[in-house]
């Protein structure tokens, strides 16, 4: 009675009064369950039937979504001991809808990681490697998700391997699974997945570099491959190319040759084709001039192709010179 009490407060217009019920609901719960009552309160809590504290706790969401930190707090201390079964199994029965479950859970995860013991319990449970395995399975194109729901995923899975990066480095059967998918997530026909996918990988990889995560190296060769892959698409193009540029500003040492060869093939191959040039091509070429990573064979690569473009085509040869110019200054003390 006291607990249902305590609830009609959850409903209220104002959010100062939901918060403070909330509080007082987080501080009764956990005397509740440290005590000897631990049994019949999460029964209450968990009773999803009968409009048990659970899902009063979720209502709270539809209006005070920024409560949402006192929401998951709540639901922490009334699921002590049982987070994995909760947050799996009694969330997904709430939220049926991939495109629902995997966003609340992207919603939760970042509270859930500011509570030393719910942490613990879901890592000693398994629920990361669960949550992953359910959401690389939604992201991949299996024709049963839309491209809504694996966009949904794809940002669950980044968020999972930021927050928890051992758990990957323990699971590497895992991590190559999830490289694998977002590789082919960042060609998809569907262009909102396929930028939304590239903006996850850019995520990754500047923090994987950061820290030396050893999966940056495959990470930035996917990246180079979804570069030629979609060589044709112009957005998509301009997007790699302006976030490669990022990238090489933020950790210099990153090498550009992965990138520079199979690009310029590809250039060579596809030109006026599949390959129409835009100010991005040009501004790339000309700032990978500067790279200190940037080798002699390499810039010959480039040399070659912005002549012939010079030589070729009037429309481009004055922003083709520019990086031809850069170039040949960098390199004329070379043989």
């Amino acid at each position: 009675m006291v607990l249902n009490t305590f609830k009609t407060g959850f409903f209220s217009h104002s959010s100062e009064v939901v918060q403070l019920c909330l509080r007082v609901m987080q501080k009764f719960g956990k005397s509740l369950i440290d005590g000897n009552q631990s049994k019949p309160t999460y029964d209450w809590f968990a009773n999803i039937q009968s409009d048990g504290g659970i899902t009063s706790a979720l209502y709270v969401l539809k209006k005070h979504q920024e409560l949402v930190d006192f929401v998951v707090n709540v639901m922490c201390v009334f699921s002590k001991g049982r987070l994995t079964y909760v947050f799996r199994d009694l969330l997904k029965s709430l939220y049926p809808a991939p495109l629902e479950y995997t966003s609340i859970i992207n919603d939760f995860i970042y509270i859930i990681v500011k509570n030393e013991p719910a942490v613990q319990e879901i890592l000693e449970h398994g629920l990361i490697d669960q949550w992953l395995e359910i959401v690389v399975k939604q992201a991949d194109n299996d024709g049963k998700h839309s491209s809504e729901e694996r966009t949904a995923a794809m940002a669950l899975i980044s968020d999972l391997w930021v927050l928890f990066p051992e758990k990957l480095k323990l699971r590497e059967d895992l991590a190559t699974q999830i490289l694998t998918v977002m590789k082919r997530c960042s060609k998809d026909k569907n262009r909102p997945l396929r930028i939304s996918t590239l903006a996850q990988m850019f995520r990754l990889l500047n923090i994987f570099s950061e820290t030396k995560n050893p999966q940056a190296a495959t990470l930035y060769k996917n990246i180079s491959h979804s570069l030629v892959d979609n060589h044709h698409e112009a957005t998509t193009r301009e997007y790699i190319m302006a976030n490669l540029l990022g990238i090489y500003q933020k950790h210099p040492s990153i090498p550009v040759s992965f990138v520079i060869e199979p690009l310029i093939k590809q250039l060579q191959m596809s030109e006026n084709d599949t390959y129409v040039y835009g100010c991005i091509d040009f501004d790339f070429f000309s700032k990978i001039a500067s790279h200190p990573k940037l080798v002699p064979t390499h810039a010959l690569y480039i040399l070659d192709t912005m002549a012939k473009m010079y030589l070729n085509d009037m429309v481009y040869a004055n922003a083709a010179a520019q990086p031809f110019i850069r170039v040949a200054q960098r390199f004329m003390a070379h043989d």
